[in-house]
């Protein structure tokens, strides 16, 4: 079943030349890197997402794919775009 995280690591797969394992773990970690870079816990950033903390831990850890409209919450919370959660900011 494609999901709307798989299509995320999909498309950002295809920019980035990462295969898509690669690009899910990417993924995860910019969720995650946005989140300390706003020094938010993750308790913080579901009270301002208006998600549950076991939600932004599941997204963080890859055991639940978040939804395309949780990617915007999330989004909105750290104050920046859905893109830059998917983007590749290290590329070479």
């Amino acid at each position: 079943m494609l999901t709307n995280e798989n299509i995320y690591c999909i498309i950002y797969s295809s920019f980035t030349n990462r295969n898509f394992n690669e690009s899910k773990v990417v993924f995860l970690e910019e969720i995650r890197k946005s989140r300390k870079k706003q020094g938010l816990s993750q308790e913080e950033l579901a009270k301002i997402s208006g998600l549950s903390r076991s939600s932004i831990i599941n997204f963080e850890t890859g055991k639940r794919d978040p939804r395309v409209k949780d990617l915007r919450k999330i989004a909105k919370a750290l104050n920046v775009h859905v893109q830059e959660l998917i983007s590749d900011t290290e590329q070479e």
